[in-house]
């Protein structure tokens, strides 16, 4: 079943899409309701919303945020399209997009779902991680065997560093896991 999700493009997209979905509920449902702010740029977006929200008292039916974090990534898919070529661009165009769609639309709870911060951190931290890993391992990253080194050098390099340590965690089990298999059947 894994390795027909990974070389089927149609499955792989749509576990990038149920990543997103899951990253953007963790993030409104563990994370908001603390009052806390992500990093990177959706955490400045956070903050800008905070404050647009403010300036002009609004109350809007979404997050504004989310849609913030779509411009915000605009002249990003721009860079990705020249630097990385067309099928990048498309990929992380559609992830981004349904992750910006998906923050703007899932309501966050009032009240904390987790009354304990650091629990309520942590749950949505690992939430974030384990969804962001899968997005990056089913929506970026070609399947094991199929990319030249170079090619997976750049994707890598358009990641952040949480994304490049789960990527490259989950390269070095597969690797381990063809040698492992490889020299089973050797012997």
């Amino acid at each position: 079943m894994y390795q027909k999700l990974l070389h089927t493009k149609g499955l792989r997209l749509l576990g990038g899409l149920l990543g997103s979905l899951l990253l953007a509920a963790a993030i409104n449902v563990f994370i908001v309701p603390q009052g806390l702010y992500g990093g990177g740029a959706y955490g400045l977006c956070q903050v800008i919303r905070t404050l647009v929200l403010r300036a002009l008292d609004l109350e809007l039916p979404f997050d504004l945020a989310g849609v913030l974090y779509f411009c915000v990534n605009i002249p990003l898919f721009m860079l990705a399209f020249r630097a990385l070529g067309r099928e990048f661009f498309l990929k992380a165009a559609i992830c981004t997009a349904a992750n910006s769609l998906f923050l703007a639309i899932i309501p966050s709870p009032a009240v904390p779902v987790i009354p304990d911060m650091l629990t309520s951190c942590m749950v949505g931290g690992i939430l974030v991680g384990f969804s962001g890993g899968l997005v990056l391992i089913l929506c970026m990253l070609r399947p094991l065997g199929t990319a030249e080194p170079r090619e997976l050098a750049l994707d890598l390099d358009s990641l952040s560093a949480e994304q490049q340590r789960v990527a490259l965690v989950h390269l070095s089990v597969k690797w381990a896991e063809q040698k492992a298999g490889g020299h089973n059947a050797g012997a």
